[in-house]
């Protein structure tokens, strides 16, 4: 699988042979594209694992992620979308099986479900605004986690002292922390990292800063809010939707088999000490 690129030029390709020739990647949320035009997360880490052969199943409560199946397909590989909303866990669990059912199996899942909180004061936000947002940025991705370790996790080959749970390439899962619930996803992190490491399954979290996406394309049309966004990056610009799909499948592939448990800024310097 490739290393990280940049603006979507992805390094060395997918096996042609063995176990990893066709991975299949379950990905959750902003399974679209924008309909202006612009690439959000899920689809641009899409295109890139398509580009490398693998199947991949998009979850996502949009009908309009159809429209990133169809660019799966168009890069040459199995595209599927299955309608799941990530708030509901028989239909995570319906996500899973299905690219299980249709594929043999799941390689890689990239939990990238988010939406943001009204930008108020704290004091202006209600509990339905609260609740909303942690049941897709925080319970989602637990429910995401939870529906695949059970196809990952098999206890019967692992030690009996396994507990906590998470997923990323033997299987391999990747989580997009958002917003205030990134914290509770930074703590899943690790449990599910060091609980299920010995049966071959690594958790990572990437802690990306701004993307140039539908979601804040409101922050950079916006001549007062532009500046403001993007001077806080070191790079003084935003990154594109393909970086982050690079670091993604850099974490999914054998080039990153010793990375477990962190959470890996992708962020332009941002956040360096």
């Amino acid at each position: 699988m490739p290393l990280p690129g940049t603006r979507g030029r992805l390094g060395s390709p997918l096996p042609t042979r063995g176990r990893h020739a066709r991975a299949v990647v379950g990905l959750l949320g902003q399974g679209r594209p924008d309909h202006r035009g612009a690439t959000c997360i899920g689809p641009a880490t899409a295109v890139a694992f398509a580009r490398q052969g693998a199947a991949v199943v998009i979850g996502d409560v949009d009908d309009r992620a159809t429209e990133t199946a169809e660019l799966v397909r168009q890069a040459g590989a199995d595209g599927r979308f299955v309608r799941t909303a990530v708030t509901v866990a028989a239909e995570m669990d319906n996500l899973v099986r299905t690219a299980v059912e249709t594929f043999g199996g799941l390689h890689v899942a990239f939990d990238n479900a988010g939406i943001f909180p009204p930008t108020v004061p704290l004091l202006k936000q209600s509990e339905d605004d609260f609740d909303r947002v942690v049941a897709v940025d925080l319970t989602g991705v637990f429910l995401a986690m939870r529906a695949e370790l059970a196809t990952w996790y098999k206890p019967a080959a692992a030690p009996s002292s396994t507990p906590p749970p998470s997923p990323a390439s033997s299987p391999t899962t990747g989580l997009r922390p958002a917003s205030r619930p990134k914290h509770g996803v930074i703590g899943l992190t690790p449990a599910a990292a060091m609980g299920y490491a010995t049966a071959g399954i690594r958790a990572n979290a990437l802690a990306h800063g701004l993307v140039a996406t539908s979601m804040t394309r409101g922050w950079l049309d916006d001549p007062e809010m532009h500046d403001s966004v993007v001077g806080a990056s070191p790079m003084g610009r935003p990154a594109e939707p393909e970086e982050i799909a690079g670091m993604v499948m850099f974490l999914a592939s054998p080039l990153a088999s010793i990375v477990n448990g962190g959470v890996d800024p992708v962020d332009a310097g941002q956040t360096a000490p």
